[in-house]
């Protein structure tokens, strides 16, 4: 799977912001299949809630949600 520089760029942000580097191949995944919008705006939601009320991990929170809201066509993106 070829990144281009923004999508490598977008997926170390991810897990940068996550503190979950070691779960990059999985952010670089989620940046070939979903839209930016839609990864910046989950993002924005596990940043933004405390982590003391996230019971694993920012990045176990931020999959999750990815997953939930995945099923709405109006944030899928058929980038293959």
């Amino acid at each position: 799977m070829e990144l281009n520089p923004h999508e490598q760029e977008l997926a170390v942000h991810l897990a940068q912001s996550l503190d979950d580097m070691k779960s990059l191949l999985t952010y670089e995944r989620f940046v070939k299949r979903f839209s930016e919008s839609f990864l910046k705006e989950i993002l924005h939601t596990v940043l933004k809630m405390p982590k003391e009320k996230i019971r694993n991990s920012r990045g176990a929170y931020f999959t999750f949600l990815v997953g939930q809201r995945s099923h709405s066509q109006k944030y899928y993106d058929t980038r293959n």
